[in-house]
């Protein structure tokens, strides 16, 4: 039936493939670069105000500890067994790989949760509890909750923002942050360029030339007395130890740093503020620089619900850009990040299929002597498609790279069980009926497809419904296989001879077998 009416199978056969197609162009359906992965650690990192006391930023610990055990007696209570959720936490005082000024102003928290499948709430889940639970934090600058494990993707959201004026740049930084926060889809967002740290900035007076000093020499005094200078070394075992000489902290405010003693010519000692003009002001902490220009980044998270990070930055790249730089002429705006490594993967995974397609037809060109027919071989390796986008669909889950891993294997099957059917159908052509030779290669083909499709499918679908956290980044690629085959089964039993019989009502079927010696297979 569906070979007398094959123009009709054909173009529906594509309308489905359109309509696939549009489940991910309207979004019914996300494209991301890499899943995520349920972890059993949580961290917590955080930046005060530059230059806040340590007292400060001990009770803000306390503060998120505090959070973190209303959460735990909350959750507690729905593990198995109602085991603890929270097993050990670390802090780690002066310590946050998010920002450059570490000190008495940074920290970060290391939760360690029980077991994913013991404990039956997800990471993201707690992190968020947590969040509420901590309440505001006074003086804050930056603050991350987030799984220890992140993918090779990196940030969802990853800005770069570049320019000469530090002030313009930390303005448009502060800027498009703000604009983040204010969505909805963007969870948390910080930025690691600002200002505010207070500096002393030494210029040597004239007397201080006269003397023989130097602003290299008084640096290095500088550096010497409050960084410390290594004045031995020896070895302990197999470790190479250093002794370091360095001023404890006596310099408690700026009258005393204006008597430091400074060494000059002749053995002298006078004080810092004879020799240099000393002026209070704020700076920045840390200056990144990208080609010449200063750098700064604005990261967070964001409702992977609701938006992917490709959305997200297309909103960013479009709209708050230019909106940027009309006020900011001097900042430039960047992509980084989940994103950019997405686009990055892709290209390099269509380069390689594209690359595999022509050896594809290559070998098929010359099996089957004809430049047409392994088109239409190939065609079927789209309409596979169909069944990757419809599986993920079906399980909500998102296309990723493991995903589209698993398309690209999953062509070679589609290929082979095509190439095996023109062979029975070259096998049953008599004349120049090739209508009923593909009727008859279906029938002979239809029993081994099955079970070959059948038995690998059932093999696939314990990995489909495993929650295990190990196997979580496999669940795209056996989705991907197993709904694949199961459209390509589809594909070829009834949509295959509808194909064939358009082509040969093109071309000539006699003149194509005409070309092999009646000895010759076209394997």
């Amino acid at each position: 039936m569906l070979v007398k009416l094959r123009y009709l199978t054909l173009g529906s056969v594509f309308a489905v493939l359109i309509v696939s197609i549009g489940l991910i162009a309207s979004g019914s359906v996300k494209m991301i670069g890499f899943p995520s992965t349920e972890s059993d650690t949580l961290t917590m990192r955080f930046s005060l105000t530059s230059g806040i006391s340590r007292a400060h930023t001990v009770s803000t610990v306390e503060q998120l500890l505090q959070g973190l055990r209303e959460v735990d007696a909350e959750l507690t209570p729905k593990t198995e067994g109602g085991a603890p959720l929270v097993e050990r936490v670390l802090v780690r005082y002066a310590v946050n790989s998010e920002v450059y000024d570490n000190g008495s102003n940074t920290a970060t928290i290391t939760v360690d949760l029980l077991a994913s499948a013991q404990r039956n709430v997800q990471a993201d889940d707690v992190l968020e509890a947590w969040r509420l639970a901590a309440g505001p934090i006074p003086d804050l600058i930056q603050s991350s909750f987030s799984q220890s494990e992140m993918g090779p993707g990196g940030f969802d959201l990853d800005v770069e923002l570049t320019g000469y004026d530090l002030e313009e740049l930390e303005a448009a930084s502060t800027a498009l942050r703000n604009s983040l926060l204010q969505r909805s889809d963007v969870v948390e967002a910080f930025q690691d360029f600002y200002g505010g740290r207070q500096e002393v900035q030494l210029a040597l007076n004239e007397y201080g030339y006269l003397t023989g000093l130097t602003p290299q020499g008084l640096s290095d005094q500088l550096r010497s007395a409050f960084e410390g200078t290594e004045t031995d070394s020896f070895r302990s075992n197999q470790s190479n130890m250093a002794v370091r000489v360095k001023l404890d902290d006596t310099v408690s405010h700026l009258t005393e740093l204006e008597r430091f003693p400074i060494l000059v010519g002749n053995g002298k000692l006078v004080a810092l503020s004879e020799v240099a003009e000393m002026t209070l002001t704020q700076g920045y902490p840390t200056s990144t620089r990208k080609n010449g220009k200063a750098l700064a980044r604005i990261r967070g998270k964001i409702d992977t619900t609701t938006v992917t990070s490709a959305q997200i930055s297309a909103v960013i790249s479009t709209a708050l850009a230019a909106e940027l730089q009309e006020r900011f002429p001097g900042v430039e705006v960047g992509i980084s990040g989940a994103t950019a490594e997405q686009n990055k993967s892709q290209a390099s995974l269509l380069k390689l299929l594209l690359l595999g397609l022509v050896g594809v037809y290559m070998v098929l060109a010359f099996q089957f002597r004809s430049y047409s027919l392994p088109v239409v071989v190939m065609l079927s390796i789209p309409f596979a498609l169909v069944g990757t986008i419809w599986g993920h669909w079906a399980l909500g889950m998102d296309i990723s790279m493991p995903s589209l891993i698993g398309f690209a294997s999953l062509a070679g099957i589609v290929v082979n069980n095509a190439i095996l059917f023109l062979t029975f159908f070259q096998t049953h052509l008599e004349g120049d009926d090739y209508v009923a030779a593909s009727l008859d290669a279906v029938r002979a083909r239809f029993r081994p497809i099955l079970l070959s499709t059948s038995t690998t499918i059932a093999g696939l679908v314990p990995i489909l419904f495993e929650t295990s956290p190990q196997v979580q980044t496999l669940v795209p690629v056996v989705v991907s296989v197993a709904f694949g085959l199961m459209a390509s089964m589809v594909l070829v039993l009834l949509v295959l001879p509808a194909l064939i019989s358009v082509y040969f009502d093109v071309v000539n079927v006699r003149k194509w077998v005409d070309q092999f010696p009646r000895s010759e297979n076209v394997l």
